[in-house]
């Protein structure tokens, strides 16, 4: 994989990775984490597990379930034991966890990571695979995501629209590659953005300031679920303008790029989680690059995406030419 160059701040960037998949019982799945880094399981509240790693943060183990989760927290909260006060949720939190376990994804999240520390996430994915882990491919039902938190390069505004134009120009050509997932794509976990905003965002003569920029960017795309979700950068820039028109309490503040096409492909073998990752580095490959992206982005218009898959395949053809003479130059 490429090298991870510097952050924001200048500082050796980091990779933060959260991975959904099936098929390995929670708390197994915890001690397979805590195996592969030498972690403490600090905390076991049947949905969620704490691995604490010193010098590199906490890994999280959780079911998927955001309700399940809050039921669990409200009958830990309650501290009178007496029978007749025994509560639904205090019930709920004993037989929850082997009720959903069976339908609800189980998610990996790591703290964030450098490039020498990545290979611990690889680590874990291959020791899941052993023990029978199913991701994305194994079910009609399996919408699960590998989403990629990759800290910000630059957190100016023109830097983050290139990026962001570099995406949308690429979005076909990225879809091919990572050979996006049917589920994925018809789930609306992770939706590519409106053709409206694709152009306009494109067009040359857009050029906003980073309160603009974040004002049009939830305008256009006012949820969560995009195949690249600005909204936990935005939120570490100016939180209070994010929540002015969204308040979400699944928004985690972050200098991040939330990048979320990626199948989970635990299931499969030999599955690298660098593939994604040097798929991401090529489209701040091309927001690097003016001349080229420019001259995409020109002609982007012309695409003729196909009724079905949504792909123009020569289009990607068009963009795989240029790729390649921007990788080798």
């Amino acid at each position: 994989m490429t090298t991870l160059v510097k952050n924001f701040e200048g500082k050796p960037r980091r990779f933060g990775l959260e991975i959904e998949y099936a098929g390995v019982p929670l708390a197994r799945s915890a001690q397979i984490v805590a195996d592969a880094t030498g972690g403490k399981i600090q905390s076991d509240h049947k949905t969620h597990y704490t691995i604490a790693c010193e010098n590199l943060g906490d890994f999280i183990v959780e079911l998927d379930v955001e309700l399940a989760q809050k039921i669990s927290a409200k009958a830990k909260s309650q501290k009178d034991l007496d029978p007749k006060s025994i509560s639904i949720e205090s019930i709920a939190d004993q037989i929850l966890p082997e009720i959903l376990e069976t339908v609800a994804p189980t998610e990996i999240v790591s703290p964030p990571l450098s490039e020498d520390n990545l290979h611990l996430m690889q680590d874990i994915v291959e020791a899941l695979h052993k023990e029978g882990a199913a991701g994305t491919e194994e079910s009609l039902f399996y919408a699960f995501g590998y989403h990629i938190n990759a800290e910000m390069r630059s957190v100016k505004a023109k830097d983050i629209l290139d990026s962001l134009r570099a995406f949308v120009v690429l979005y076909d050509w990225v879809a091919v590659q990572l050979d996006m997932d049917v589920t994925r794509k018809i789930s609306g976990y992770a939706a590519p953005y409106s053709e409206d905003y694709n152009l306009f965002i494109l067009d040359p003569s857009y050029v906003p300031d980073l309160a603009q920029l974040i004002d049009d960017y939830i305008l256009y795309n006012p949820s969560r679920n995009y195949a690249l979700d600005l909204l936990p950068l935005f939120s570490y820039l100016d939180e209070d303008r994010v929540k002015k028109h969204i308040n979400n309490s699944l928004i985690k503040k972050r200098p991040a790029w939330h990048f979320r096409m990626p199948n989970s492909s635990v299931g499969q073998d030999n599955w690298s989680i660098y593939d994604a990752i040097n798929t991401w580095q090529q489209i701040e490959k091309l927001s690097d690059n003016e001349k080229t992206l420019k001259e995409m982005a020109a002609h982007y218009k012309m695409r003729k995406p196909e009724l079905i898959s949504g792909i123009d395949h020569e289009w990607v053809a068009y963009l795989d030419t240029h790729i390649k003479q921007y990788k080798n130059a």
